[in-house]
């Protein structure tokens, strides 16, 4: 890696109570399901689990919490992004949150030349029409400021917070993805890579363990409702018989 910016520290420490956050939420969800177990067995459609060939209790229910925790989390992570994207971008390029609507970000590179931000977590985030939005977005925003005498030349970005890097210079902005996106708002080259060593600081958290006691809890309750067979294998009829029922 490159050598660390001298903000760098003091940036680490904001994205670090981000992720404390998001992994105590998670804890937290994982409590509720342990507390709710039949919550989690309703949400999931059997003949899916069925067909997977889970037999095993544990395999089950350890599947069926990560799918669960999994559809909620894209959405959540999308927001840390930004969040993240915003803390590097004041750092390395005195950037701010957009007050436009419809612009995540701003920053000036030399004068009287602005640079506006839409944030995105994957290259797939939004149908024709929401692509469509981003674009009247980036204009209308451009408008707004070159209305202005400070402001001489925009430039947008849409900015994708990972996959492979690329730069792509479309009608109405940039798309620049991965670690370029990073680098770009930030100034730093290394940054992409820095940020997922900060993330693996917090995957120690106690979240395996968070996770073992509530698949634990919901095994539990599957046996105490005699809804398993040879100890530890899931009974189909019993189990959907007790849905029905409940």
């Amino acid at each position: 890696m490159s050598e660390q910016p001298d903000w760098w520290k003091s940036a680490e420490a904001e994205i670090d109570g981000i992720m404390v956050g998001f992994t105590e939420g998670l804890k937290r969800k994982l409590v509720e399901l342990g507390n709710q177990p039949m919550s989690l067995l309703r949400r999931k459609n059997p003949f899916l689990l069925r067909i997977r060939g889970r037999e095993d209790v544990s395999g089950f229910v350890w599947s069926m919490v990560d799918a669960l925790l999994s559809s909620s989390e894209e959405t959540k992570f999308g927001n840390i992004f930004e969040q993240c994207a915003e803390i590097v971008c004041r750092y390395g390029r005195n950037g701010w949150k957009s007050g436009i609507e419809g612009i995540d970000l701003e920053y000036s590179v030399g004068t009287g030349k602005r640079v506006l931000v839409q944030i995105k977590s994957g290259k797939s985030w939004g149908n024709s029409s929401q692509r469509k939005q981003l674009k009247l977005d980036f204009e209308r925003a451009s408008r707004i400021l070159l209305q202005g005498s400070s402001v001489k030349d925009v430039r947008c970005i849409e900015g994708i917070a990972y996959g492979k890097r690329e730069q792509k210079y479309l009608s109405s902005h940039e798309r620049i993805v991965g670690a370029t996106f990073w680098e770009e708002i930030s100034g730093w080259d290394d940054l992409y890579f820095a940020l997922m060593t900060t993330v693996g600081k917090c995957a120690g958290n106690g979240l395996q363990n968070a996770k073992e006691k509530t698949v634990g809890k919901i095994v539990h309750f599957m046996r105490e409702k005699n809804l398993l067979e040879n100890g530890n294998n899931i009974h189909w009829e019993k189990l959907i018989s007790f849905l029905d029922a409940n």
